[in-house]
């Protein structure tokens, strides 16, 4: 299950443990963010589907929200780690996984703020690369995302976009 621990006060010494989703084995690789509007939004892998998907809590204790099922072409979601989901400058969520069929780095870029629809982009193609990627949006506004060359000598690149919407980039 995917669930969420949502602390009552800054020392986390009391609070509620929230079950989010529940069809099937889900959760898995989750990452969390705080979206524009002060709600948590959590990127998680559906290990029954093969699938990306980003739950949507419609307020800050997360009592209830929506589950969106965002990329579902091949094995795609795996290997996304605990800070694989960003908020973009325009408060638009941009999460970073890695589809272990073709073994690329992808960036899923949602186009409202709560991800009623968005784009998936491959960025990195060759070789056997995406693993544990981590998303960060740079001073300009554009999307960084570091990951795991395991092609031959298990390096780490980082490639940087050059617009808000990774459009077009550079892995170095």
């Amino acid at each position: 299950d995917l669930e969420l621990y949502v602390c009552d006060n800054p020392t986390c010494t009391t609070g509620t443990n929230q079950t989010l989703e529940t069809a099937g084995m889900v959760g898995l690789y989750s990452s969390v963010a705080i979206g524009a509007d002060g709600n948590p939004i959590i990127s998680h892998f559906d290990n029954t589907n093969s699938d990306l998907e980003l739950y949507v809590c419609e307020d800050a204790a997360c009592t209830s929200g929506t589950n969106r099922t965002l990329e579902t072409a091949g094995f795609v979601g795996d290997y996304t780690s605990a800070s694989a989901v960003a908020i973009g400058a325009d408060g638009n969520p941009i999460i970073g996984h890695r589809n272990a069929i073709n073994g690329d780095l992808e960036l899923y870029v949602c186009a409202d703020p709560t991800c009623t629809s968005g784009i998936n982009r491959e960025l990195v193609t060759a070789g056997d690369v995406g693993f544990y990627p981590s998303v960060a949006i740079g001073a300009n506004g554009n999307p960084i995302i570091s990951h795991l060359d395991n092609t031959i000598n298990g390096d780490l690149e980082l490639y940087v976009c050059d617009n808000p919407t990774c459009t077009t980039g550079t892995n170095q």
